[in-house]
């Protein structure tokens, strides 16, 4: 990652202008976060943020190209990619902990940053900026809520399965031999 010189104001603004939250944020506003801002690269395949990254220390808003999330666990599907104007980890930075989810640079890519004191001070600053990081970690935890249902639902079923009686699992006869019998005929028996 490296970062660039001092922000254009307008050129700045302007980008932000295009999307929500800063859309419908006051001019006093940006006024407040562009001078605070820096434009970081992140070549292609990099890390941006992983839960052994720490505490969260920037917003990250996504300027130019294109940013992949999944959660840690790599078994879980991947979220669907941030683009121009999506800002992340909202509800990490919120917390002052670590973020829960791996982000990397799907293609060379350029973020703006937001230092996590600057963030608190918007969100104090900005009524619309406060709402709509609210609306993002409420979604976050409804999709929380969802994944741990889905799983809590499936373990349930396995906890169900291993209660239920053998013989309902079972859909052939047993077969049994003697104790007398040799090893190689009841090896034999049971590859049949």
């Amino acid at each position: 990652m490296t970062t660039a010189p001092p922000l254009v104001f307008d050129a700045t603004r302007e980008f932000l202008r295009r999307y929500p939250p800063f859309n419908r944020m006051s001019d006093d506003a940006l006024e407040f976060v562009i001078p605070r801002l820096e434009l970081a690269y992140f070549a292609r395949d990099a890390t941006l943020l992983s839960p052994q990254s720490g505490d969260v220390a920037f917003l990250y808003v996504v300027q130019r190209g294109s940013v992949g999330s999944r959660p840690a666990d790599p078994r879980a599907d991947p979220d669907p990619a941030l683009g121009a104007g999506d800002l992340f980890p909202v509800g990490a930075l919120s917390a002052g902990g670590p973020t829960t989810k791996v982000y990397t640079a799907v293609q060379d890519t350029f973020c703006y940053r937001l230092a996590r004191e600057d963030f608190v001070e918007l969100r104090q600053r900005s009524p619309e900026f406060e709402r709509w990081c609210t609306q993002a970690i409420t979604e976050t935890l409804k999709q929380s809520l969802a994944q741990l249902s889905s799983r809590y639902g499936e373990r349930a079923a396995e906890e169900q399965t291993l209660a239920r009686p053998l013989s309902e699992l079972v859909r052939r006869a047993p077969i049994a031999c003697a104790a007398s019998r040799p090893l190689a005929e009841a090896l034999a028996a049971m590859n049949d």
